[in-house]
């Protein structure tokens, strides 16, 4: 498997289900968590009944659509032939741009083994008079068949077990009948190239796809606990923070720092000379994630308040010269950094 396509699903996984990637969470400790992110997504992350490498469910359908497109699997999925099925509600907007999308799609793999299928339902309460409804307007937009739920059995068979999916959702099956990857439109192109020529490894992928939907859960649960300024809920997703990061990449190593910022920051909501354990915690979680001799401000800055919050008044005070002497010698400067690390070192000195 090309290790370019890893941060393209990462990405795409972090996009479903109302997951959303954090664009820089070493400063989230400066919003207040009642501000800004809104989770609409279960109370706790789903279980997964299907995983990658799984054999794919066969798909319930009560209508076929196929008009002068390819011929769907109507009798089940065809060994030796590849499909990406396209999960979708009639009531997407904007529709047209979508089909547009999936039919470029299939249209590159029309004379390989590979076949695109598009899946809809009454999911999220569309009917079938939606969907025709669209197929009437932009019927010249649509070349891939598309399967008619029946009920929500295939809905239920793949995005409820997939860990609780949202639409629109691509589900790529391998020439063998396996799960291959699911995630958000966008990079099916490159991943079913990869999938035929058999370049693809169903035990990294999934072991991928999982800790990037547990990351992004997790997240949550930070969110959560500090909307709640819950502690003991706090230090507990702290601690799956580290489990999770034992595998030090760049997005653990972010999410570690903005723990520790938003446990450590000003706008900190725990009371932290009564749960110094948390303190704790996140200091240990952001020497983990960076040191002493990082030569980036933002993350010193979020070292000393960890230094600060458990007592260390020296240590905060030293790191925050440093970034402050960092910060000088740049042209230009961040001035707010700037002003926040130079509020930070009055604080520590008093």
């Amino acid at each position: 498997m090309s290790n370019v396509l890893l941060p393209l699903m990462l990405a795409a996984t972090l996009l479903q289900g109302g997951v959303l990637p954090v664009d820089n969470p070493i400063v989230r400790g400066a919003l207040a968590p009642e501000e800004g992110i809104s989770l609409s997504v279960p109370d706790k992350q789903p279980e997964r009944k299907l995983r990658i490498g799984d054999d794919a469910p066969p798909l319930s359908v009560q209508e076929w659509i196929d008009e002068g497109k390819p011929a769907p699997p109507r009798d089940g999925f065809r060994p030796g032939t590849a499909y990406a099925m396209v999960f979708f509600t009639p009531t997407t907007r904007p529709i047209k741009p979508f089909f547009d999308s999936v039919s470029n799609l299939s249209d590159r793999f029309t004379n390989r083994m590979a076949r695109v299928i598009g899946v809809s339902g009454h999911g999220g309460g569309a009917t079938r008079e939606d969907l025709a409804t669209v197929l009437n307007a932009y019927s010249t937009n649509v070349r891939f068949p598309i399967a008619w739920d029946d009920a929500t059995k295939s809905r239920d068979a793949y995005l409820d077990a997939l860990g609780g999916q949202n639409v629109p959702l691509v589900v790529v099956i391998d020439p063998k009948g396996r799960i291959a990857w699911y995630g958000a439109p966008g990079q099916t192109t490159q991943i079913l190239n990869a999938v035929l020529s058999g370049q693809w490894d169903l035990d990294s992928v999934r072991d991928q796809v999982e800790h990037a939907e547990d990351m992004a859960w997790m997240h949550i649960e930070i969110i959560r606990a500090q909307r709640a300024k819950d502690p003991k809920r706090m230090l507990a997703a702290g601690e799956k923070l580290g489990v999770l990061g034992s595998r030090l990449g760049e997005a653990e190593r972010q999410e570690m720092l903005g723990f520790a910022d938003a446990v450590c920051g000003r706008s900190t909501v725990f009371n932290l000379t009564q749960n110094l354990d948390l303190a704790r915690l996140a200091r240990d979680l952001a020497y983990r994630a960076a040191s002493d001799e990082s030569t980036e401000p933002r993350v010193l800055a979020v070292l000393a308040r960890t230094r600060f919050a458990t007592g260390d008044k020296d240590g905060a005070i030293t790191l925050s010269r440093k970034a402050l002497e960092i910060l000088g010698s740049k042209v230009p400067t961040d001035v707010d950094l700037l002003e926040d690390i130079k509020r930070d070192f009055e604080r520590f000195s008093s």
